[in-house]
């Protein structure tokens, strides 16, 4: 599966060059999100976010990602060649050839435009990655589900707020583990009633999130309770969340993230309430932050 990175996009195997390559690809997808028509006028506006990577790396290192990218266009070929041939744009070659442009276009500016607080390190280790970062997840989930309690079936709407403490192992695998609150408003269908009603969650999340370049997987695993009004006592359960974003730029240490997500959770019977399913669909918004 993609997600596990068995099929994550080749990298350079020196870990400065890789975490370059990676942070300059970022700042060029980001920008053809947008647009991306006038390479000149391109260059010039993501000046700032390209030079705060470039310029903490060594000449050594920016030849280096600059021969490997050059490498690596040789192996996809011409994008203006391809669309000669196909009459089709190839996304891939063409971020990788502006890939190149960037890192040229940084390399002929590092001299008299890098600040003196950016200082080249032989060890850089990316500023868009979060590869040997402990992060601060603070996170929202708006979501819509299904709740299904023996015989009654209830829709419900709500959402939950989080923090999280995660590390970046490598530039695609990053662990994360906190607390979450959060409710939910109920309507309840059966026996021929319709009633309303709410609940309060409780839950300890462990996230595995996996990043191929710009797009990023989680697998979340829960610990997970919910009260109601009715029965204030704690029914534990198990949540199992699959999410899938695309990764934003990060400026001043903050990194904004929204995901879509689909979720389970199962709560076994006990203290007078029936099994229970949730079937859940939403979203997550996140502000990562590297300390």
């Amino acid at each position: 599966m993609g997600f596990l990175c068995s099929g994550c996009a080749s990298l350079p195997d020196d870990p400065a060059q890789s975490a370059l390559f990676q942070d300059v690809r970022q700042v060029v997808v980001t920008k053809e999100r947008t647009s991306w028509v006038i390479d000149r006028v391109e260059l010039d506006d993501i000046a700032p976010e390209l030079l705060t990577s470039v310029c903490q790396t060594t000449p050594e290192t920016r030849a280096g990602v600059r021969a490997w990218v050059e490498e690596q266009s040789a192996i996809l070929g011409s994008p203006k060649a391809i669309y000669a041939d196909t009459g089709e744009v190839d996304d891939d070659a063409l971020t990788l050839t502006r890939v190149g442009l960037a890192l040229a276009y940084a390399d002929l500016h590092a001299g008299e435009d890098c600040p003196f607080f950016l200082p080249p390190d032989e060890d850089f280790s990316g500023v868009q990655i979060d590869r040997d970062r402990f992060l601060l997840f603070l996170e929202s989930n708006p979501n819509a589900a299904v709740l299904i309690e023996g015989d009654k079936t209830s829709l419900a709407g709500g959402g939950a707020g989080r923090f999280l403490l995660g590390y970046g192992f490598t530039e695609h695998f990053t662990v994360a583990i906190g607390g979450e609150l959060g409710g939910r408003g109920l309507i309840s269908t059966g026996a021929g009633e319709q009633n309303l009603g709410a609940i309060l969650t409780q839950a300890i999340p462990l996230v595995s999130r996996f990043r191929d370049l710009s797009q990023i997987y989680d697998v979340e695993i829960s610990a997970t309770s919910f009260t109601t009004p009715d029965n204030p006592r704690i029914h534990p359960g198990v949540r199992l969340v699959l999410g899938t974003g695309l990764a934003t730029l990060r400026v001043r240490g903050f990194l904004p993230l929204a995901m879509g997500q689909v979720g389970y959770e199962f709560y076994p019977a006990g203290d007078g309430q029936p099994t229970t399913h949730l079937i859940r669909i939403g979203t997550a918004f996140s502000l990562d932050i590297d300390p």
